[in-house]
């Protein structure tokens, strides 16, 4: 299993710890040994966290001897080349997830893609073209090769057979649970303290990548306040977009240009456990984004039993039917409708078992590896 553990993209990152956690419940027979291959050895401590049972460490390089190191410096002089070229066998490895095209395995190692989305296909103007090309030439060499990928979403599943027709992929659709680490012993009012939030508030969770659409949560709260109602809205992720590097200096001054200051919260990338017990607190969660694979910020809410105001696009569809109202993520007297209705308490959530879904995402892998 490769696993890199990424703040810039932390939805990867908890998207494996995620599956380690969902397997932990399969009768002990059934779990499969995981080998995790990581360029740090650090990032193994978060897997060996999770307490999962059957776990061991390959570092994402093989390691070269001092005399395998003299022999290719030789032959690269001689001829360009290196001699010597050491892989991990099958054996070592097993079938590899999520296999990627930017690392050098066994030829014959057995491949397990995992496509999140198609963003670049629907919002082609927060990609720089490099990484669209990029994109499109990976996912090629993908489709060209009979594959097996996972998809979180059907809706992926439907977007790679639109985009890449005639393929002889097998693909299988995973949907994803969250496991959550300990939060209830936090407290709550001390955290509220520590993040100048006052009782009624709202949370948004999410990156600040300029699809999750923050700016409509700021344009509701700017009719809210119009209006004479009070509220907060706490934000938290990183505050950096590396393909729109001034996305999160336009949010500011946007808060700064409409008065919003006390209404706003950016919060920045927080401790999980806390941001996990802001979100059981607040009145609801809000998710506007424009586009998404399957999302972890309503993975948390379902298993939470937390209400979402959802943007309305189908793979939240897809994903969410009860304890949801939707709106139109374009449109901010929508969401400060339905934000006004939670503050008023017409929207209440009730309790979901979410035990089945963690146990249907560990089955559903489970089967792939034998498959």
């Amino acid at each position: 299993m490769l696993f890199h553990n990424d703040s810039g993209w932390i939805a990867g990152t908890y998207y494996i710890l995620n599956l380690v956690n969902a397997l932990k419940v399969l009768p002990d027979g059934q779990k499969p040994h995981l080998v995790i291959i990581s360029k740090k050895a650090d990032d193994m401590q978060l897997v060996k966290d999770t307490g999962y049972p059957y776990l061991s460490y390959l570092p994402l390089e093989v390691s070269y001897s001092i005399t395998d190191r003299l022999i290719n410096k030789a032959s690269r002089a001689l001829s360009g080349k290196n001699r010597i070229n050491r892989k991990y066998t099958d054996a070592q490895l097993g079938t590899v997830f999520p296999y990627s095209l930017h690392y050098s395995l066994s030829d014959s190692t057995s491949r397990l893609y995992w496509i999140p989305d198609f963003q670049e296909k629907y919002f082609p103007q927060f990609f720089t073209g490099q990484e669209k090309a990029e994109r499109q030439k990976g996912l090629e060499s993908i489709a060209a090769a009979a594959n097996r990928i996972v998809f979180s979403s059907r809706n992926a599943q439907e977007d790679f057979q639109k985009f890449f027709p005639g393929n002889k992929c097998s693909t299988h659709v995973v949907h994803f649970a969250a496991t959550h680490p300990e939060y209830s012993s936090l407290d709550l009012a001390a955290l509220r303290t520590k993040f100048g939030l006052g009782e009624n508030y709202f949370i948004s969770p999410n990156q600040f990548w300029e699809h999750k659409n923050h700016i409509v949560v700021l344009k509701a709260l700017k009719q809210l306040k119009g209006q004479g109602v009070s509220c907060q809205v706490a934000f938290t992720g990183k505050e950096r977009d590396h393909r729109n590097p001034d996305y999160f200096d336009r949010l500011k001054a946007f808060v700064k240009e409409n008065e919003l200051d006390d209404q706003v919260r950016f919060l920045g990338f927080i401790d999980r456990r806390e941001q996990l017990k802001l979100m059981e607190g607040a009145l609801a969660v809000i998710q506007p984004s424009l586009f998404e694979g399957w999302s972890t910020v309503v993975e948390d809410a379902k298993a939470m039993s937390r209400y979402v105001l959802l943007s309305d696009i189908p793979v939240h569809r897809e994903q969410l039917g009860h304890n949801v109202s939707f709106f139109d993520p374009r449109n901010e007297d929508a969401l400060a409708l339905l934000m006004s209705q939670s503050l008023e308490s017409s929207l209440k959530s009730s309790f979901f078992d979410y035990n089945d879904n963690v146990r249907e995402f560990a089955q559903s892998f489970a089967l792939l590896l034998h498959l």
